[in-house]
């Protein structure tokens, strides 16, 4: 039976031992390493192998909630669990907002609750890490997915290029609609190889800083200034200074994405966008709104599923996936995202992001 290592850090003999009599009353295995400070600590944690910390407040040197830090900051997926003799919430808050598992007080401490945090602990570590495995081999298989079909593409896209400029010199004005087509639906494919790339790797890099909202919908904006330009679309944007911790790529790729749905399922001579955004009780709203063709009633709970595409024919190749990703984008953030829309007229798309 595989073992389950943990590392009990504790100054305090008595207690060593009755963790390790807790732990041993279990019929699941443990392997466990004790330290009894800092330096202790330092020699013995090992990120990756380690899979629950039990970490006593009060400790010679530096207390627990300052080796947190440093466990989080080598390991921020290992859950901790923040041991006291004597409870406090101003240490139980400062020790989640640290990072840690969960905190519990010795003297309310008995095997049974011991255990049963420590199994929860080692469970929620074994899915954290077990997610990550999944999301690396995702991300691995988009990446040679993704090399692998636009390689040949590449080439195609290339060869049918150089028999285009022979075309356009010598060739009929149906050979040339022809080729232009073939050239268009291979750029197309590559479009749909990178979106699909970018689909199956979202969220891999979600840092998240303060940011100025107005500096993200200008960004995106300024993103689609081509597509913008072309159909002569006007873009109206209201928003106060507000400034927010959030992922900024991830936003302004949310902001992009319901832009250009906006802007591609619109069949009006202008397109006409306005953007609210404003901070509602302690949340970020952002509102856009088109005059678009609106959604159809059939399609309208199934427009944040992969792979539902809008009526329009300026859509035919894409390939659904952007509003799943501004849904995501959206849960990532502790937020939601709700549309409300009118056939012939447009839509209005609400979100709402945590904002601090």
């Amino acid at each position: 039976m595989k073992k389950t290592n943990i590392l009990i850090v504790e100054d305090d003999v008595d207690q060593r031992e009755f963790f390790a009599r807790y732990l041993a009353s279990s019929d699941q295995a443990f392997h466990i390493d004790f330290a009894t400070d800092s330096n202790d600590f330092e020699r013995l944690f090992a990120p990756k192998v380690h899979e629950c910390v039990v970490l006593d407040y009060m400790l010679p040197g530096r207390n627990g909630l300052q080796l947190l830090g440093d466990i989080v900051a080598k390991d921020a997926g290992i859950p901790v669990i923040l041991v006291t003799g004597h409870g406090s919430e101003k240490v139980a808050v400062e020790a989640l907002r640290g990072g840690a598992f969960d905190y519990v007080v010795k003297e309310e401490l008995g095997a049974e609750s011991f255990l049963k945090t420590v199994q929860n602990a080692v469970e929620h570590s074994n899915m954290r890490r077990r997610i990550q495995d999944q999301e690396l081999e995702l991300k691995n298989f988009a990446r040679i997915l993704s090399h692998d079909l636009k390689s040949p593409l590449f080439s195609l896209t290339g060869l049918l290029s150089m028999f285009k400029e022979d075309l356009d010199r010598r060739g009929t004005s149906y050979d040339h609609s022809m080729m232009t087509m073939m050239l268009n639906s291979a750029y197309n494919a590559t479009d749909m190889i990178s979106a699909l790339n970018k689909y199956a790797v979202f969220g891999q890099d979600f840092a998240k800083e303060r940011v100025a909202i107005r500096e993200i919908l200008d960004l995106a904006v300024f993103n689609l200034t081509n597509d913008i330009e072309k159909r002569k679309a006007r873009i109206d944007i209201q928003c106060p200074e507000i400034e927010c911790e959030l992922s900024k790529v991830s936003v302004v790729q949310l902001v992009q994405n319901l832009i250009d749905n906006a802007i591609r399922h619109n069949e009006s001579v202008q397109p006409v966008i306005s953007i609210v955004a404003e901070k509602v009780n302690g949340n970020l709203k952002i509102v856009i709104k088109d005059n678009g063709v609106g959604i159809r009633e059939d399609k309208l709970k199934y427009i944040f599923e992969p792979f539902v595409k809008g009526a329009t024919q300026r859509n035919s190749y894409n390939l659904g996936l952007g509003l799943t990703t501004c849904q995501r984008i959206v849960e990532r953030h502790d937020g939601y995202i709700a549309v409300e829309t009118t056939p012939n007229e447009g839509s209005v798309f609400t979100v709402t992001l945590t904002c601090v």
